[in-house]
């Protein structure tokens, strides 16, 4: 089976909206967006993972820090589990990695063909930031 990990540090950041330019009329992603997304490319390629043919399975996990501002029963339940509700969401999540990886880990991300998205609080095996795995799928059986 043919798999890449790779973890991007940090505040994890959904896609954001896209912008339009009243001026010009167009449409444009955020620079704090482009930003992350090139981020997340950068880190997959410190991985020296290759450009996937066929289909893909792309596994994530947003790891979030749990506030210092939290009373000590709030933060014991995150601890114990307690799954992050808040934002960002997770299909901007999603939407944010998989698009960071466009022509890196694969040609176009219409190749990805299974995801699983998880948001959990950060702990001391876990820091802050997102978890990311990417796996070729062989498209007679699933894995390869």
């Amino acid at each position: 089976m043919s798999m890449v990990y790779f973890f991007v540090p940090g505040k994890v950041q959904g896609k954001a909206r896209p912008r339009f330019s009243s001026r010009s009329g167009t449409v444009y992603t955020p620079g704090k967006t482009k930003s992350y997304e090139r981020q997340i490319a950068e880190a997959y390629e410190a991985q020296h993972g290759p450009c996937f043919e066929g289909a893909v399975m792309v596994v994530i996990e947003a790891v979030f820090s749990i506030p210092k501002s939290w009373p000590r029963a709030k933060k014991a339940e995150a601890m114990a589990g307690k799954l992050p509700p808040g934002k960002p969401d997770i299909d901007n999540i999603l939407k944010v990695v998989l698009d960071g990886l466009n022509g890196i880990a694969y040609e176009d991300d219409k190749q990805v063909v299974l995801t699983q998205c998880k948001k959990v609080y950060a702990d001391t095996t876990r820091p802050a930031g997102l978890q990311v795995h990417v796996f070729q799928m062989d498209n007679a059986n699933g894995w390869r």
